[in-house]
């Protein structure tokens, strides 16, 4: 006599449907979560590169009547003031061939940055880590020489990771909330099978007149009247 096919082992069904949606919109969450990520830092840096680009500006022209009457003793007491800040590198001042005149001896975290040739301004990133300003130093559009001034990225950095944190976080509560929200949508969408699977295990035991009322208005509850009929 055949005794039918024996099963080792079930799988719920509602971690079958459950768990592939939450799969997909965990990727989806986490896909803009990256970009989102990304979005943020462009502006980080972009605000950051606008303030340095700034402030280097404007100390360039409070120190370029000194350039142009060639005090370098005052040139040199400047830019050991401004290389004293806790985000500042070194401080270089070069002639229009970019020959370095002065440079900044000061501040203990002065760093001795590669030489640049070309007649870059504005600002740049460097693959050291910092970040490099160039400002034009002259009188009116004639450009005599330029100051550079090396910045640390660490205060980007620190930005950074900071709201990395928050939106790592804020992604794993959204995560675990769409998690809960699934299981229980798909739990109370195939309750009715299991009340089904009641009936059947009632009927077995010796009640045939067990039914299964169920009034869900879909095809769970064209299955129960068909298995009732």
């Amino acid at each position: 006599m055949s005794t039918g096919h024996r099963r080792g082992y079930t799988i719920s069904l509602r971690y079958k449907l459950a768990l592939p949606v939450w799969i997909f919109v965990f990727v989806i969450l986490l896909l803009l979560t990256h970009t989102t990520l990304r979005l943020i830092r462009s502006f980080v840096v972009d605000a950051f590169e606008a303030r340095i680009l700034s402030e280097v500006e404007t100390f360039a022209e409070s120190i370029n009547p000194d350039f142009l009457l060639k005090d370098f003793t005052a040139l040199q007491s400047h830019i050991n003031w401004f290389a004293a800040r806790r985000d500042v590198r070194g401080v270089r001042i070069e002639d229009r061939e970019g020959m370095v005149i002065l440079k900044s001896t000061s501040s203990s975290t002065t760093v001795e940055p590669p030489p640049f040739t070309e007649r870059l301004l504005g600002v740049r990133s460097l693959p050291s880590g910092l970040y490099m300003v160039a400002v034009s130093l002259g009188l009116g559009t004639e450009e005599l020489g330029r100051i550079r001034i090396f910045y640390s990225s660490e205060s980007v950095d620190i930005t950074v990771r900071s709201i990395y944190r928050e939106r790592i976080f804020s992604s794993f509560l959204a995560g675990l909330a769409i998690a809960v929200i699934t299981a229980a949508w798909t739990w109370i969408t195939i309750r009715p099978l299991f009340k089904l699977r009641s009936t059947v295990q009632q009927i077995l035991k010796g009640h045939p007149e067990a039914r299964a009322k169920i009034h869900t208005a879909d095809e769970i509850e064209d299955l129960a009247e068909a298995f009732n009929e």
